[in-house]
């Protein structure tokens, strides 16, 4: 009965089916073909042909199988949703697109193993590729612990690019032989190139430079003992070297001819090598040639006007000191060249110190001449 006054509350046993036939729909839970109040017990398979609203409370299921076959699966609203289990979770589209997105907040991606491969983001497809865009006042930070940072390719180019700002690759070293290194490896006629189109306005274009006192620049083929070749093609600013105090520049050529040309195009073009500061220091040529085929030292001019001068500052005192070996001391004019030697309020002294006969002095003139 329906009063419950007079019945109580009744049970409805069914030991096989119950039909409610009714083409009513239910929106809330106080409509619909059926209605429960209270909870629902089913120790079977139950199969719902259209919605599932659950308003309010919680939908524990212990194990779950959506099929997506009749439609799409969707999960909305205002609220947080999680999923977290203990073991492994996938998440894969064998057909489409898989989107994950924070639309004004963050994404995480995190990965708790003790391993380098902890994160592991890979394109499987042989032509497949990874790209990391960000906003376009936005930046791509990589920070990496004791671990570093390790990036190769397969045949392929890496191409790093600033447009419109500066760049920096930095090591903040703590300890000896945290070295910075750019190689180009292969023994293959290839290049690595420093490259800069600054104008030089108010910096120079290309810096090559040590910030510590004690820092040393090498420069390099295969440590001075490779068949290649340094060159330096200088514009019109001309080639500049200075050493701080008491330091040396110094040039070997082993084995091999060495020349410095001065190509000049107008006067006043000239080559000076000078000692400057008064110190007691000299300017030193010096050879070891045995003379076989050539003058150790040679001092010439090639133009036929040309002179050659060896002077001394006037009101000088120091003096010039010529000191011949055994073959001699020979000074020849061409046709027409004369001789000249000048005193100024001087003695002067001519001699020919002798150890032997026949050691003659002789002042002669000679050809058949006037003279």
């Amino acid at each position: 009965g329906s009063d419950i006054t007079q019945f109580g509350w009744g049970d409805l046993n069914i030991s096989r089916r119950c039909y409610v036939s009714s083409t009513e729909n239910s929106i809330s839970n106080t409509d619909g073909a059926l209605i429960v109040s209270g909870g629902v017990g089913i120790s079977k398979t139950l199969n719902v042909h259209e919605n599932v609203n659950v308003l309010y409370g919680v939908t524990r299921l212990t194990e779950t199988h959506i099929d997506t076959n009749n439609g799409t699966f969707t999960v909305t609203g205002g609220n947080s949703a999680n999923i977290q289990v203990g073991d492994n979770a996938q998440f894969a589209s064998t057909g489409g697109n898989v989107t994950i997105e924070s639309f004004i907040k963050t994404l995480k991606l995190y990965g708790g193993l003790n391993s380098s491969s902890a994160i592991d983001v890979q394109a499987t497809n042989l032509v497949g590729g990874i790209s990391l865009l960000s906003g376009q006042s936005g930046n791509v930070s990589i920070v990496s612990g004791s671990g570093g940072i390790s990036g190769s390719t397969s045949n392929g180019n890496v191409i790093l690019t600033a447009n419109n700002a500066s760049s920096s690759i930095i090591v903040n070293s703590e300890a000896a032989n945290q070295n910075l290194s750019i190689n180009l490896n292969g023994s293959t006629d290839s290049q690595l190139q420093i490259v800069s189109s600054g104008d030089n306005t108010t910096k120079t274009a290309l810096i090559l430079s040590t910030s510590n006192t004690l820092g040393n620049i090498v420069i390099s083929n295969a440590g001075g003992l490779g068949n290649g070749s340094i060159t330096n093609l200088v514009g019109s600013g001309g080639f500049n070297v200075t050493t701080n105090t008491s330091g040396p520049v110094s040039i070997l050529a082993q084995g091999a001819g060495s020349s410095y040309i001065v190509d000049s195009n107008g006067p006043n073009q000239n080559v000076l090598i000078a000692m400057n500061n008064k110190t007691d220091s000299s300017i030193i040529l010096q050879s070891e040639g045995v003379n076989s085929t050539n003058n150790a030292i040679q001092i010439k001019t090639t133009n036929t006007n040309g002179n050659i001068s060896i002077q001394q500052i006037d009101k000088s005192k120091g003096q010039i000191n010529i000191y011949a070996g055994s073959t001699g001391f020979f000074t020849t004019t061409q046709t027409g060249g004369s001789i000249q030697m000048t005193t100024y309020g001087a003695t002067s002294l001519y001699t020919n110190n002798t150890n032997a006969d026949f050691q003659d002095l002789t002042v002669s003139v000679t050809c058949n001449t006037n003279s």
